[in-house]
């Protein structure tokens, strides 16, 4: 199998050490303008890469390709679509990393309809990431099996038939890491407020961010129910958190999630 990747970001360099640990023995391509890029794959990952032209590197690459997978920004679909139809074939699968560009945008533009369309987020980097993915109706299950076995080697992965809940997923997981670095950033500042060295309080709120998501993720009670356990009334937990709630925390995360889901659909419809 000829896995081709368009676009050699930090994304893409994730999904082929994904491949690379979970034995994948076909050839691994990139299609990348940026010089830099391309060589610092070449030589870390034992990819293919060319030095052509842009236009020259699709007509080498894309034609022998079993999957090509979009790792593209989504404000450039739509002028790399009229290079890439010239050369994809019915036969070949596409999977798209695209933030907010639906399946039935992609095949407008491209004329293909085996598409893979998935929202990762940037914790694959260190192969903790949590994808959410859906497929057009007409993938085989090799192409299904090979995508599960992907994003499990980058972290987790939650597949769904209800494309909408991609957008969802964008505006939970996917922009999810931002709204975790924030609280990061406030827990080190208030540290660093009180009196304590920055690198102490950033230790001790990355740390704690860490362990509470650990807990989390292993324990059998719900979120609610852990705070609940660390909330001693009248205690200094307690007092924290009236605080927060005081000044709407927990409305401003549900409304931001909200205003992203929403960025989600209106990005998505602009490409349309």
């Amino acid at each position: 199998m000829i896995i081709t990747f368009l676009g050699g970001g930090n994304m893409a360099k994730s999904l082929i050490e994904g491949l690379r640990s979970f034995s994948h023995e076909g050839l691994i391509q990139v299609i990348e303008p940026e010089k830099n890029i391309r060589e610092n794959l070449k030589n870390n990952l034992n990819v293919i890469v060319s030095n052509k032209n842009i236009e020259d590197q699709y007509k080498s690459f894309i034609p022998n390709s079993d999957i090509l997978i979009l790792s593209i920004k989504p404000q450039t679909f739509r002028n790399i679509s009229v290079s890439l139809k010239k050369h994809i074939s019915n036969e070949q699968t596409i999977i798209s990393i695209m933030a907010g560009i639906s399946i039935s945008t992609i095949t407008k533009y491209i004329k293909l309809n085996k598409i893979i369309r998935i929202m990762p987020n940037t914790p694959v980097q260190v192969k903790s990431g949590m994808s959410m993915w859906t497929a057009s109706k007409n993938i085989n299950s090799d192409s299904m099996n090979f995508c599960k076995n992907l994003l499990k080697s980058i972290g987790k992965e939650i597949y769904t038939d209800n494309e909408n809940n991609l957008n969802i997923a964008t505006a939970i997981s996917g922009s999810g890491p931002a709204y975790v670095f924030l609280m990061i950033e406030c827990l080190t500042e208030s540290g660093v407020k009180l009196g304590l060295n920055y690198d102490i309080s950033l230790e001790l709120a990355i740390q704690t961010v860490f362990g509470a998501g650990k807990l989390a993720l292993l324990s059998n009670i719900s979120p609610k129910e852990l705070r609940k356990n660390v909330t001693s009334p009248g205690g200094t937990t307690e007092a924290g958190i009236k605080s927060m709630l005081k000044n709407r925390l927990d409305q401003s995360i549900i409304e931001g999630v909200k205003v992203a889901f929403e960025k989600s659909i209106e990005l998505g419809n602009k490409e349309k």
